[in-house]
């Protein structure tokens, strides 16, 4: 059976920079849907609009938005590090002085200008809606995604730890079922840090001991899990 890795890097600015953007991505994407259902559109309307939104892909324009101001204000922060997604007071603050919020609301401008056959009422609502979109709205969903970042980092953890336990009294169900845990986890985050590394670590580690047959690791082989993380 061939060794598959679970392979990562070692947190810098351009982790934080990854960090900042997915989390944000996430946090505008649920707020643009959330936002524009909260205009209360008739349904017809709704509907063009969400078509047009698609059709305009107004979210992967937004995320080359993000990315950009992303950029620009985390790569003149000296020596930031995860923090800046794992701290909220920190991420808002590079938020406001990327001005991303302008260049969001410049992008739904567009998107909205973008669908054929949108009556101009409908685009003067949903224009004026933008604050509600991007102020309550967004500020609420990131809140919301980094809240559950921050609670799966922590089962990621707390699942290394049970995985420890089971690896040192070779438990082999029990290291199987915290595998599973994991790797759950790690698929719902897309954040970089040293907590899922260690979890990276920790599934290398149950696949080399699978075809190993065997919990005895050798120094060469400690030190080489140690290194593709």
């Amino acid at each position: 059976m061939e060794l598959e890795l679970n392979r990562g890097i070692n947190l810098n600015v351009s982790d934080a920079v990854k960090n900042a953007t997915a989390t944000v991505n996430q946090a505008f994407n649920s707020a643009l849907d959330k936002g524009v259902e909260k205009l209360n559109l008739e349904n017809g309307i709704l509907n063009k609009v969400q078509e047009g939104f698609q059709k305009f892909n107004i979210k992967e324009v937004a995320s080359k938005t993000i990315d950009t101001a992303m950029k620009s204000t985390l790569k003149s922060v000296a020596g930031v590090k995860a923090k800046t997604v794992d701290n909220l007071k920190d991420l808002g603050k590079a938020i406001r002085d990327s001005n991303l919020k302008a260049g969001l609301k410049s992008v739904i401008n567009m998107g909205v200008d973008s669908i054929k056959g949108l009556p101009t009422a409908a685009k003067k609502m949903i224009k004026g809606g933008t604050d509600l979109i991007l102020g309550e709205t967004f500020d609420d969903e990131l809140k919301r995604v980094m809240t559950t970042n921050k609670n799966t980092l922590s089962r990621i953890d707390k699942k290394c730890n049970q995985f420890e336990k089971a690896f040192s009294e070779n438990d082999m169900k029990g290291m199987k079922k915290y595998v599973d845990g994991i790797t759950k986890d790690l698929e719902k985050i897309s954040l970089i840090s040293d907590t899922i590394n260690r979890g990276k670590e920790i599934l290398n580690r149950y696949e080399l001991m699978k075809n190993k047959g065997s919990t005895q690791l050798s120094q060469v082989e400690q030190e080489l899990l140690q290194k593709i993380v």
